[in-house]
């Protein structure tokens, strides 16, 4: 880990245009205000593996001469707008998305959710220091700024459905949402929901529960749950 940037930055990939020593070399619109844009690893290597899935799906259905390259999708990504998962490189604004994105294991979030504690109480601290005259300003801690997360908290596992307890609308939602997140977490290809075994072992241990098919993964799962909204193709 790096003694000049914080831990966190261990959990976001740069704009590649860093890594240029020159910053007239840079790419235009590689830095949003002054910080330069950062994305959080696992969203990012998520909907890298969307995309070429749905430009699968477009060749196929003749929409598409070809699936782009590996780098051709990470240099669109990068051009996509603010809001759309990459983040400028505040520390706020990373450390608000650690504490939120499912994606990262409890640990991450928790370990976010104490440096953003940890900052407040210091900005508070400094806001309490007198004044020349002496006296102090009364102030109440600002919340720590949270970034859009791709994918809402998982319930406690007290609320998660048992056999005996019927299996709603909402349950199937959020079960599909830590399918999706399991899929990035673990690395897994998106077609594994087609597996047979797996759906074998989801049939016998979790029978309420809708597997979806891995097109639906792609076009409608991950896209709302990293943009909040289907994919359009």
């Amino acid at each position: 880990m790096s003694t000049l940037r914080g831990w966190w930055r261990d959990y976001f990939y740069d704009h590649p245009a860093l890594k240029l020593a020159n910053k007239a070399d840079r790419t235009p619109g590689y830095a949003y205000g002054d910080k330069a844009k950062c994305w959080c690893m696992r969203c990012f290597d998520l909907q890298l593996s969307a995309q070429k899935l749905e430009d699968t799906a477009a060749v196929e259905e003749g929409r598409l001469d070809g699936v782009r390259s590996d780098e051709a999708i990470k240099q669109s990504m990068w051009q996509l707008e603010r809001g759309k998962t990459w983040l400028g490189g505040k520390l706020e604004l990373l450390i608000g998305h650690l504490r939120k994105c499912s994606l990262w294991p409890e640990e991450v979030r928790a370990k976010a959710e104490a440096a953003a504690k940890d900052k407040a109480t210091t900005r508070a601290a400094k806001h309490d220091q007198p004044d020349s005259d002496g006296s102090t300003s009364p102030h109440s801690p600002l919340p720590y700024p949270n970034s859009p997360s791709p994918l809402k908290c998982a319930r406690t596992a007290s609320s998660i459905p048992t056999f005996t307890q019927s299996w709603s609308a909402t349950d199937q939602l959020e079960f599909e949402s830590h399918i999706a997140a399991i899929t990035a977490s673990a690395g897994f290809p998106v077609s594994w929901v087609n597996n047979i075994e797996v759906r074998r072992f989801f049939e016998r241990y979790i029978p309420h529960a809708h597997l979806p098919a891995h097109k639906t993964l792609t076009t409608h799962i991950i896209p709302v749950a990293v943009y909040g909204a289907p994919s359009a193709l």
